[in-house]
């Protein structure tokens, strides 16, 4: 009796060494495979270590005296001082000086303010961008339209609604080319300084995310180094 189940007992004995054998040598290639990946993981990895103080300061200001950005506005500037000159010096008598003179004060702003961004400094930047964008926006869409609008090589005297004398006209080309001279001046100068503001600004807004960028990572390194 006790012999009947000695061909079963042969037969799952040695099943049951195989099973085992099988399971643990899975287990070894799983620990190989986990092994060998992360030493692929770790290959060129060091420690991790915070950045020093030195390149991440806490003390960033606010209001930095330069900017990363290389931007240059001598164009600008050669541009308002030829501005001065043409606003004071065109033939046009129908306008007086006085009302050249807040124009002509203006493009001096205008030039002292791209010299000195040409330093960086973004609260320059900021300031260039906020003088020329209304300055462009106006050249282009007031001056230019009306000094084409009213455009006339010719001079008239009389001939109004309350005179008695009657209309008498002459040819005057100085006016009128000095009117076109003005809408041509104006589209220039108003492309030119619309450029100039868009150009200021992104440098600006640059800085600023550029000086963000610095705090949090000095923050950062702060925390992992407590």
């Amino acid at each position: 009796m006790r012999f009947r189940w000695l061909p079963i007992l042969v037969v799952v004995q040695p099943l049951s060494i195989s099973a085992r054998g099988w399971s643990q040598e899975q287990n070894s290639d799983s620990s190989r495979g986990l092994a060998r990946r992360d030493e692929r993981d770790n290959i060129g990895a060091g420690p991790l270590r915070p950045l020093p103080r030195s390149d991440l300061s806490l003390e960033a200001p606010l209001l930095q005296t330069t900017t990363n950005h290389a931007v240059s506005f001598g164009m600008v500037r050669r541009v308002a001082t030829i501005n001065v000159f043409f606003n004071a010096l065109r033939p046009d008598p129908t306008i007086i000086w006085q009302a050249r003179l807040p124009r002509i004060m203006w493009e001096v702003c205008i030039a002292v303010a791209a010299a000195a961004a040409d330093g960086g400094s973004p609260p320059l930047l900021l300031l260039l961008s906020l003088m020329t964008l209304p300055t462009a926006l106006v050249d282009i869409f007031i001056w230019a339209p009306g000094f084409a609008l009213f455009s006339e090589f010719e001079t008239c005297k009389g001939g109004g609604f309350f005179s008695r004398e009657p209309r008498v006209c002459e040819v005057d080309y100085a006016r009128g080319l000095g009117r076109l001279l003005v809408v041509a001046q104006c589209v220039v100068t108003g492309v030119l300084y619309l450029l100039a503001s868009v150009v200021s600004f992104t440098a600006f807004v640059d800085d600023r995310e550029t000086v963000r960028a610095k705090k949090n990572a000095a923050a950062l390194a702060g925390v992992l180094q407590k």
